[in-house]
């Protein structure tokens, strides 16, 4: 009982960790994005650092309304996540609160939804391309995975990543652009 106990200890251990360094590096890879491309790495990592609690409490706060939507009835989570896609930039650029990044994207998206949620379904069926092929490559399975397949998996996952982070970028320039909102504050 007490080995079972220890595990589930390390495996939250090991959730939180990984879900706080995906984080760091998920804001990471958006602050480069939103940066002038001369803007060296660790001005990014700078950024990020400053606002790192916020980012935690922004992700985790977005992903639990966008499950708790699935979990309803699937459509709310779609308009969720869908609504809440230029949060992160929002909340980096504009330095806003967690809430307040969560409205003011809500704000930005909803007269622009049916364009945005047609990204996100593009973005959606790359992520369902990307696990199909690998599963039916069978390299899904963990119990037979290679370095090789692992480091396959992990690079496709990065790749289909670094496009919805560019996705929603673009997203939140075209948005803000289009009301004369300057999001250059990186720069």
């Amino acid at each position: 009982m007490l080995a079972f106990e220890w595990s589930a200890v390390a495996g939250l251990v090991d959730l939180l960790l990984s879900f706080a360094i995906d984080t760091f590096f998920l804001g990471t890879f958006y602050v480069l994005a939103l940066s002038d491309a001369s803007a060296p790495t660790r001005h990014a990592f700078q950024q990020v650092s400053a606002r790192f609690l916020g980012l935690l409490a922004l992700y985790a706060v977005t992903s639990f309304g966008i499950v708790a939507g699935f979990v309803l009835f699937i459509v709310p989570g779609i308009a969720l996540a869908v609504l809440w896609t230029v949060s992160l930039p929002v909340f980096l650029v504009e330095r806003k609160t967690v809430f307040q990044a969560m409205t003011a994207s809500f704000n930005y998206v909803r007269p622009c939804f049916w364009p945005v949620f047609v990204l996100f379904a593009i973005h959606s069926v790359m992520v369902a391309a990307e696990l199909f092929g690998l599963w039916y490559t069978g390299w899904l399975d963990y119990e037979a995975a290679t370095t090789f397949s692992l480091g396959v998996e992990s690079g496709a996952a990065v790749i289909v990543s670094l496009l919805g982070i560019y996705m929603s970028v673009a997203t939140y320039r075209e948005i803000t652009f289009s009301n004369q909102h300057d999001v250059g504050v990186f720069d």
